[in-house]
């Protein structure tokens, strides 16, 4: 998993600011090379060299890959008192992972077991190249996850979150999508699930997808909107160069000949 991802975040009409799930493209990862093309020792883009090494650590694997360990699923009741759950989809949503997050006591707060296992989650899913898109999911009703002082001023400034952070305002569903905080806002359903169901939906739309183009989008996106434009370009270049002739281009041309759906193996 490399550290930036495609985001969708669905909430229930009636619920907290992000009652509902969250929907991450996550892919394997491989490496972005400073060197060749030319122009000195780091490569074509010099000016960037200490931005290409960060790229490159963003989108190694530390660790040879092993498949994923499932925790809180029917296959494995025992995990179910663990605050963070993993469960990797089948059939149809093979592909699909899911991070259920269940800290009824203090709301989904973060505390140090909830952050240590979610992170340990993250690091396994990471190396998993099964894992395409991964899904954040609440298990107490009403709440997604606490907190947001970082969250907040990137997605509403710094004034408006200020405000809704010292007050303690809830939001509708409807609410958080005119705010710009979640994707999309849908009716609830007597399950009280909508917001879960409309993450899934939008999870089985990027599966298909190519998981190397997905990835590397990624990056430039995440990565890009941190530095001013001409360095963004610069990025977006990078991640284009190294989405070199692989099974999956190949693929991608032969069905368009074809006129077929492709079948991408992130390869």
């Amino acid at each position: 998993m490399s550290s930036g991802f495609l985001q969708a975040q669905g909430a229930a009409q009636g619920s907290r600011p992000v009652g509902g799930a969250v929907c991450k493209g996550l892919e394997q990862s491989s490496e972005l090379s400073a060197g060749g093309g030319g122009g000195g020792p780091s490569g074509p883009f010099p000016k960037w060299a200490p931005m290409l090494r960060v790229l490159t650590s963003t989108l190694r694997f530390p660790r040879p890959w092993k498949p994923l360990e499932t925790r809180g699923c029917s296959s494995n009741p025992g995990a179910a008192g663990r605050e963070i759950q993993v469960c990797a989809l089948a059939g149809p949503d093979q592909g699909i992972a899911e991070i259920l997050m269940n800290r009824p006591s203090a709301r989904n707060a973060l505390g140090n077991v909830f952050v240590s296992q979610l992170l340990e989650a993250l690091a396994e899913l990471r190396e998993d190249r099964q894992v395409r898109v991964l899904i954040f999911r609440s298990g107490v009703k009403g709440v997604f996850c606490a907190g947001g002082t970082q969250r907040l001023p990137r997605c509403l400034g710094v004034a408006l979150a200020k405000e809704l952070i010292f007050t303690g305002r809830r939001l509708s569903g409807a609410q958080a999508q005119a705010l710009g905080l979640v994707n999309h806002a849908v009716a609830q359903n007597e399950e009280g699930n909508a917001a879960y169901h409309r993450a899934r939906a939008l999870a089985q739309e990027i599966l298909p997808q190519a998981p190397i183009a997905v990835r590397l989008s990624k990056v430039a996106i995440d990565r890009g909107i941190e530095v001013d434009i001409a360095s963004g370009m610069a990025i977006e270049g990078i991640c284009y160069a190294q989405n070199i002739p692989t099974r999956d281009r190949l693929e991608g041309m032969a069905a368009f000949r074809e006129k077929r759906l492709p079948r991408f193996v992130g390869e």
